[in-house]
């Protein structure tokens, strides 16, 4: 048998399907899809070739897996790019949303304590040394005195019962932006530096 008929009896009979698909999704993820095709181009490349490899070089198409991998890889790399950049921006300002929220709760529980607290003057003359005297009586539970700050933690309110007219009775133990909520002796709410220095009226 001549070489020249060796050579059309080894010749592949088709193309690898896998192969061309994994070109056709490649060339897609870099266009458009992104990591939505490239991942699929990558997983048919793989397999087309190792399809083709235990052909006994009756199937073809080996060079176009090799190019789908290739463009798959480029799809997933041009796809972070963006969802990266998204990210960055929707990250910061979902956190934001949820610094305000937690700022609310928390101007809002001090606001629910204090109110609490004048009663207790009103009863007994006095302020409690402690906000644990508050509960179960005043409120309903230690959690009424507990403010929710960032990543879910807990602490207790600040409390200085011994506060005068120009400074903060109540101060979140947690800042939002940088600053924490307080509210002070006379019962007006507001938002202070975090700073030790600044737990004093405006």
């Amino acid at each position: 048998m001549s070489q020249e008929a060796t050579h059309i009896q080894n010749a592949p009979t088709s193309t690898s399907k896998l192969a061309i698909w994994s070109l056709i999704t490649g060339i897609l993820s870099i266009c458009c899809l992104w990591i939505i095709a490239s991942i699929p181009a990558i997983i048919l490349g793989i397999v087309g070739l190792m399809k083709i490899n235990k052909s006994g070089g009756t199937l073809g198409g080996k060079g176009l897996s090799i190019a789908g991998i290739v463009t798959g890889s480029v799809g997933t790399v041009a796809g972070m790019v963006p969802i990266g950049i998204i990210a960055s921006l929707i990250f910061p300002a979902v956190n934001g949303v949820q610094h305000r929220q937690l700022q609310t709760q928390s101007q809002a529980q001090m606001q629910a304590i204090y109110a609490q607290l004048e009663i207790h003057q009103t009863d007994k003359n006095q302020l409690p040394a402690t906000l644990d005297e508050l509960v179960p009586k005043y409120l309903p539970d230690a959690t009424s005195i507990q403010c929710e700050g960032p990543g879910g933690k807990t602490a207790p309110f600040q409390y200085n019962p011994n506060a005068t007219d120009g400074s903060a009775i109540l101060i979140s133990p947690f800042d939002f932006f940088g600053r924490r909520a307080v509210i002070w002796k006379n019962g007006t709410v507001g938002m202070i530096l975090d700073r030790p220095a600044e737990a004093e009226a405006p």
